[in-house]
């Protein structure tokens, strides 16, 4: 058996139902953009709503990440872009 350093993190399992909500993010999700987006234009888009962390669209070109520095932020892009959609 090949021994490696590791820890092993055990703690007690909380379903999803009984987790307290959490409100507070800063990762985002973005799909159903143009093909040829880039994280440049990515970028550009969601800096009007505050300071990024990072900006990632994946290989695939079929979705992206946006981190924002402050969960409020993030918040704010989330509820004025869904507000577009509908």
């Amino acid at each position: 058996m090949n021994e490696k350093n590791f820890t092993i993190s055990v703690k007690v399992f909380i379903s999803k139902a009984e987790r307290p909500s959490n409100d507070s993010f800063n990762n985002l999700f973005v799909k159903n953009f143009p093909s040829d987006f880039s994280d440049e234009l990515l970028r550009k888009t969601f800096e009007p709503f505050g300071s990024l962390i990072s900006v990632k669209i994946d290989e695939s070109r079929a979705f992206g990440f946006v981190a924002f520095e402050k969960c409020e932020d993030a918040n704010s892009a989330l509820l004025s872009l869904t507000k577009e959609e509908n």
